[in-house]
């Protein structure tokens, strides 16, 4: 379903654990995508995460090499920005206390995690 977005030029659908995840090319708007993808699937079959790529791995025979997916980034595995505002700060202190969760950067994404929990709680 994400090539049926018009910029969209490759996805592959991937299983980490028990979380559906999508590996995506070109690198698009992660909130841009999500909506598409809600708009015309079942919540449960929308990915728990995306990964974006400029250009998704290929095999010798053309089809793309699941097994040459990078992993998806964790807040554990990216760099991370702390909030920088007393809006961002309040708004982190928030999130952590909601979703006891040690740490909340800047570019954090509540729905996101929030669904996660949700995951790990399955």
């Amino acid at each position: 379903m994400p090539l049926s977005h018009d910029e969209v030029a490759e996805a592959a659908v991937t299983l980490c654990g028990k979380d559906l995840g999508a590996h995506v090319s070109p690198v698009l708007a992660e909130e841009e995508i999500r909506a598409h993808l809600s708009a015309s699937l079942p919540r449960q079959l929308v990915p728990w995460f995306l990964v974006f790529l400029d250009h998704l791995p290929h095999a010798v025979n053309g089809k793309i090499d699941r097994n040459a997916l990078p992993a998806r980034v964790t807040a554990a595995s990216r760099s991370s920005t702390p909030p920088r505002t007393e809006v961002e700060r309040t708004l982190a202190d928030i999130w952590r206390e909601a979703l006891a969760m040690p740490e909340v950067v800047a570019h954090d994404n509540f729905f996101t995690r929030w669904y996660s929990l949700l995951a790990s709680a399955r």
